[in-house]
């Protein structure tokens, strides 16, 4: 049984868009997706056709400089697959016919992933065609509105492990003689530099104090946790110091390194400062009424920002003038696609007429 294998509208200079189906095996069924011009249609390589690499079991090597487009592949209503291509496809088990006649008769449309409003889009399409990983518990403590974007992503980095430290350098064959640049009395590894090191263990303590908090800051996950039951004006601003100091002690790192500084506590407790204040300036938060949080408001020298007092609106329903029915119909759905259903019911002068519920 042949089956849909894909759809290509595109334009041409000079001519009506045009549909090209190509017809291959049920075990490829859905590999690619839609192209929408001649100069986006790369069939192999890095464009549509790495949108199922996976469900063919293929590595990047495999395809590695395949770069056919649609405009080379479709002459005169014939599309011809090149070579290399019919290799690949070869050693799968496929057979395509070559060359393949485009059907000139058949309307054209066009086939993408569409978003959850049933529109094509330029982000849809990428993200038909990139590789995704699983999403991190705490990237929205990085990516946000109130943390300067230099900051987040110096932190995204340092969160993921990506920074030069020696342990990563010795892992890579390099020889060398491990020292921590801040305290000089362990090996340097990411997790010993930013928590355990006596220099960062001075400035968590200081940031911690001035949260009015006493106990020690083993981790980032552990940091963040702690502001699960505060305002959101705390929490933020709590957000931007444990990020801040973080990054702090890794510009302190290189300081000491590439420019043979002297570790200074004051210049990383100024550079935290600086990045809760830029929070407040940034955030439109508000804060809880409480002593505890005016202190530390006070402490940090951020003005507070209580929250409005809730606007009351008077809601009035009108009746439906005589003689006139009156329709009410509802709708849910759970996911993009999922269980939906709709409601419907009818009334006139304040007597059901009808009522209707499908799932």
């Amino acid at each position: 049984m042949e089956v849909l294998f894909i759809t290509i509208n595109y334009p041409r200079s000079g001519q009506e868009s045009r549909k090209h189906s190509l017809r291959l095996q049920p075990e490829v069924n859905g590999l690619l997706g839609m192209v929408t011009r001649s100069t986006f249609g790369e069939i192999i390589g890095s464009g549509t056709f790495s949108l199922q690499q996976q469900l063919m079991h293929l590595s990047d090597r495999d395809i590695a400089g395949h770069n056919a487009k649609l405009s080379t592949m479709v002459n005169d209503n014939v599309i011809v697959i090149p070579q290399s291509l019919m290799h690949i496809l070869d050693n799968l088990g496929v057979s395509p016919r070559s060359p393949i006649i485009c059907n000139s008769e058949d309307e054209d449309y066009r086939i993408w992933c569409q978003d959850s409003k049933g529109k094509f889009s330029t982000k849809s399409a990428f993200e038909s065609i990139r590789r995704t990983r699983p999403k991190v518990s705490w990237y929205k403590n990085i990516w946000n509105n109130f943390i300067h974007p230099r900051t987040a992503a110096t932190g995204w980095k340092l969160l993921h492990g990506c920074a030069a430290t020696d342990d990563r350098i010795q892992k890579s064959g390099i020889p060398l003689v491990s020292a921590c640049r801040l305290c000089k009395s362990a090996e340097e590894n990411l997790t010993h530099l930013l928590w355990e090191c006596s220099f960062s263990t001075q400035l968590w303590t200081w940031l911690a104090a001035g949260f009015l908090i006493q106990q020690p800051l083993p981790g980032f996950k552990e940091a963040i946790l702690l502001s699960n039951s505060w305002s959101p004006m705390m929490k933020q601003i709590w957000n931007s110091g444990v990020v801040a100091a973080m990054v702090s002690l890794w510009n302190m790192r290189n300081k000491v390194y590439f420019e043979s500084k002297v570790p200074n506590l004051m210049n990383c407790k100024q550079f935290v400062r600086a990045q809760i204040v830029c929070t407040h300036h940034r955030s439109k938060a508000c804060n809880g009424n409480n002593n505890w949080e005016r202190l530390v408001l006070t402490n940090w020298a951020v003005t507070p920002r209580p929250k409005q007092a809730p606007q009351l609106k008077t809601c009035v329903w009108i009746p439906p003038e005589p003689n006139i029915m009156k329709l009410n119909i509802d709708g849910a759905v759970f996911g993009s696609p999922g269980p939906s259903g709709i409601g419907i019911c009818s009334r006139f002068e304040g007597e059901f007429i009808f009522t209707f519920a499908k799932d």
